[in-house]
């Protein structure tokens, strides 16, 4: 059994269980939950991170500790302080890192700021952050965010980079002197896809660490268990990538794009408006055992896919840990299925398109934009063209001077990083923010950025999303808006143009 499929079994065990025991990640793991594999350095014997060529997106320096070179992601304790991760299985707690400062790039460990011990808690969140390349000191205080989910192992390949984008959206703000003159400190913190754990390091961000709201929360698999926690100490999430039915309930959740069932709708709406005329009509989806979104699809998709004109003539649950998809490619190829839509994680899209071209089946795939990472568009093993409808312009879409900022701030401030699709997710979450916040009288408290996203009318975020108006303390529910992007032969492109559509 390879270290991957070990540790995708263990996390779909712990889904089961419902266990409660935190996550435990080394620095290397991290990293390539972030970058990928070809990012990661070994780690040093203390846990530090080892030489790179350049500064790693998943370790920045606290915003208080200008001039340092970039640190290690550090680990929450169960008590809120913070610590240097160990070697492997000493680290006790979910990985997090505190970001706002452009660090120089560096060929060693980090050194620790002045006055910092092992074990020290970070600077205060009131501290003001210093901004680099001698841009005007920001004399207002911080404002503190935090993003909390699902980051390393199997979800973190798609779910990380949002955290990643919002990271480097943060570095770019400062190095322009803040949102109205306040810095902006941005913490993160992984989950381990264990909701116990979710729910506690969402109350020490809050409690503990300053945080008056959270920006792109990658939850899929652990969310739910902040919602109330959340609601009644009024602290807002503003966007995430997609999954989450509360989205749509919740006062305290804030939809930038189509989110939950409303998602659903819009994928199928989409896929309807390209396929259907070409005769496609017969669906197929494969769907997860482990997240709460999968378990929906099953129940929604049957009447969503009737109303755009499908006809659903096959669909499976299969585990994140899956290691072989033959019998579902069989399945779906007897039933005649012309279009294959997996609800999973984009490795085991892969597999999926590996076992399929395996017995000769090639469908139009159908895959959330939030799994289709940079490198999925030269995977051999993708039988045939894919469709995938974002909930957003595309992220390529250069056309749009929204999507050209957001590859010039990930090309600057996250090195080694993609601009891909799940980034872009956590790119217009914190543009959303931003706008919200520029309108507030005080964004550093959480009624402060609540008032300021009640503010909002009409707002786009640069043609990126539908016109967004909240109403205070009432359900936010999104629209089902959708873009079109096909992958095929090594390449992304837009059928419509990257042209951004809306259902009633």
């Amino acid at each position: 059994m390879t270290r991957s499929v070990r540790r995708a079994t263990a996390l779909a065990a712990a889904m089961v269980l419902g266990t409660a025991c935190g996550s435990q990640h080394t620095v290397a793991e991290i990293r390539a939950a972030h970058l990928g594999p070809e990012a990661t350095a070994p780690a040093a014997a203390d846990g530090s991170a080892g030489p790179t060529s350049a500064a790693p997106v998943g370790g920045e320096v606290q915003a208080a500790t200008s001039g340092a070179a970039p640190s290690a992601p550090v680990a929450l304790s169960g008590s809120g302080a913070t610590t240097t991760p160990g070697a492997a299985g000493r680290t006790n707690g979910a990985a997090t890192t505190s970001a706002g400062v452009a660090a120089p790039k560096t060929g060693g460990p980090a050194a620790p700021a002045a006055g910092a011990t092992a074990g020290s808690k970070p600077a205060s969140p009131e501290t003001a952050a210093p901004v680099p390349n001698g841009a005007p000191q920001a004399a207002k205080g911080e404002i503190v965010i935090g993003s909390v989910g699902n980051y390393s192992g199997i979800p973190g390949a798609s779910l990380a980079p949002g955290s990643v984008a919002v990271r480097a959206w943060a570095q770019w703000v400062n190095s322009q002197g803040g949102i109205n003159g306040h810095p902006v400190r941005v913490i993160v913190g992984d989950d381990g896809s264990d909701p116990a754990r979710h729910q506690q390091i969402v109350q020490q961000f809050v409690e503990q660490r300053g945080v008056r709201a959270f920006v792109y929360n990658g939850e899929t698999l652990t969310g739910q268990a902040s919602v109330r926690y959340l609601n009644e100490k009024r602290v807002p999430v503003i966007g995430s990538e997609g999954a989450e039915q509360y989205f749509n309930e919740s006062a305290m959740h804030f939809s930038v794009f189509s989110q939950g069932h409303v998602l659903m709708k819009s994928w199928l709406t989409g896929a309807a408006q390209l396929l259907v005329p070409q005769k496609k009509l017969k669906l197929g989806f494969i769907a997860c055992q482990e997240a709460q979104f999968c378990n929906d699809a099953v129940s929604v998709w049957p009447g969503l896919a009737h109303s755009v004109g499908f006809d659903l003539v096959y669909q499976s649950r299969v585990s994140l840990a899956q290691p072989s998809f033959t019998a579902e490619c069989l399945g779906a190829r007897n039933a005649g299925v012309q279009f294959l839509y997996i609800v999973s994680d984009a490795n085991s899209w892969g597999r999926v398109g590996r076992d399929c071209k395996a017995v000769n089946y090639s469908p139009t795939y159908g895959v959330p934009s939030a799994i289709v990472l940079d490198r999925t568009k030269d995977d051999p093993n993708i039988g045939g063209a894919t469709i995938t409808t974002p909930p957003i312009v595309p992220w390529f879409f250069a056309d749009n001077p929204e999507i050209r900022q957001f590859q010039t701030v990930m090309g600057r401030y996250a090195p080694g990083a993609n601009a891909d699709g799940p980034a872009s997710l956590g790119w217009v979450s914190a543009r959303l923010f931003e706008a919200a916040v520029r309108s507030a009288a005080d964004p550093t408290t959480s009624a402060g950025i609540l008032e300021g996203l009640w503010s909002l009318q009409g707002e786009t975020v640069g043609g990126l999303t539908y016109p967004i108006s909240y109403v205070r303390d009432k359900p936010n529910e999104s629209k089902p808006c959708w873009s079109h992007v096909s992958i095929d032969k090594g390449s992304f492109s837009s059928p419509t143009g990257g042209k951004f559509s809306c259902a009633s």
